[in-house]
């Protein structure tokens, strides 16, 4: 029998690709002063966003790029990304069913929890 269900955040259970378009085309604007290519964005996700910024911005200290990428996502989070469907009923389910879910994620801990509670999967 299941016990343990482990779901990754970005992708699975929330639909996050505007957040993170949108997150990038800001630091494009900000620090090359264009738009960034949306397909090329795309096929990043799944890479670590230390090596595409760290590529894409190497001529620029990564902590100053990362800092403007995360203030960015910081006020727009709650109105760009969205669970997919059926994914709090689910999570009900698992829980009533007393399967334990965890999350796998490389966001940010207070990022990922703020999230959970603004979706009531807490």
């Amino acid at each position: 029998m299941i016990d343990t269900v482990i779901f990754d955040f970005d992708g699975t259970l929330a639909d996050t690709n505007k957040l993170i378009l949108n997150s990038f085309n800001h630091i494009y604007n900000k620090y090359h002063d264009c738009n960034c290519d949306e397909d090329y964005v795309l096929r990043t996700f799944g890479e670590p966003l230390v090596l595409t910024l760290k590529r894409d911005f190497s001529g620029y200290k990564y902590e100053d790029v990362l800092g403007s990428y995360r203030e960015y996502q910081i006020g727009r989070f709650d109105k760009e990304v969205t669970l997919y469907d059926t994914v709090s009923e689910t999570i009900k389910y698992l829980h009533n069913k007393n399967i334990k879910i965890g999350i796998a994620t490389s966001r940010l801990s207070s990022s990922t929890l703020n999230a959970l509670k603004n979706f009531d999967l807490d």
